[in-house]
């Protein structure tokens, strides 16, 4: 039964985030009405999760988060994390629910909704445990509801492939990414331990990682990026048992066209 489970959140899981793009080209880009700032993003997702359309109110709530971080209000982007949160737990995506809730306790660690919120994710993922092989996909929050990914391939003898894309968004953001960029080679897990050391092109390059059933803490020394305001330092979390590359990385593509107007579009990135 907790197999079962697992499975079950595996799948919806890959089919709402990395594979959503099959959809948009099958049913074509739509165009609806925009929101111009956090308020009223958050007005017209809520109407949209209502009636149960998830799709329009995940594209709401994405440039609700959006427009929060841009105006720094932290009341907003609570807000925000946790309508995203409230979003993928009705569809049964707890690990996804799961992270965003993780990104309302940074902003408020005591703030009821978000409490709630967590209390109900985690009885409902009480039953399912990860598997002890570190094989899957683990991402971290990047900014402008996008995330940065670590994918690992475990094999037998503690090998195991890495895959790392980080992005950096700054205050230019619609026009998209500052930096985005990819790390890949080989590691060995040992103790539930392991170091990524970086090709010739990265020789100063070294990243610490320690492993656990439902995430992975990546400590980086030296430079890792082409730009320097990129780290990989940080906690990753697991949402599924597949290993992304740079072909599945977990983008938040959306099958509506932007936000509507050029000023509040976001490329599609890769």
């Amino acid at each position: 039964m907790k197999n079962r489970l697992l499975i079950s959140m595996q799948i919806v899981i890959c089919l709402g985030l990395m594979f959503d793009g099959a959809a948009a080209k099958q049913s074509g880009s739509q165009v609806i009405k925009s929101c111009v700032n956090s308020s009223q993003c958050n007005k017209f997702g809520m109407e949209a999760l209502t009636k149960r359309d998830f799709l329009k109110a995940r594209h709401y709530f994405w440039w609700q988060a959006r427009y929060a971080e841009d105006e720094q209000d932290k009341k907003a982007m609570l807000l925000a994390y946790n309508n995203l949160a409230d979003l993928h737990e009705k569809q049964r995506e707890y690990s996804l629910a799961l992270v965003w809730i993780y990104q309302a306790r940074r902003i408020d660690g005591h703030d009821p909704s978000m409490l709630r919120e967590l209390n109900m994710i985690q009885r409902k993922m009480k039953a399912s445990k990860w598997p002890t092989a570190a094989t899957g996909t683990y991402i971290r929050y990047a900014g402008k509801a996008y995330w940065d990914a670590l994918c690992i391939g475990e094999r037998s003898d503690g090998e195991a492939s890495v895959f790392l894309y980080m992005i950096l968004f700054t205050s230019n953001w619609r026009t998209g990414p500052a930096t985005e960029d990819m790390l890949q080679g080989i590691t060995h897990i040992q103790d539930g331990k392991a170091v990524f050391a970086g090709d010739s092109e990265k020789p100063k390059c070294t990243i610490n990682m320690k492993f656990s059933s439902e995430s992975i803490q990546l400590e980086q020394d030296g430079e890792c990026s082409i730009d320097y305001r990129l780290s990989s330092t940080g906690i990753y979390h697991r949402i599924s048992t597949q290993v992304c590359n740079k072909d599945s990385i977990p983008l938040p593509i959306d099958r509506y066209n932007g936000n509507v107007g050029a000023k509040n579009s976001l490329p599609v990135l890769h």
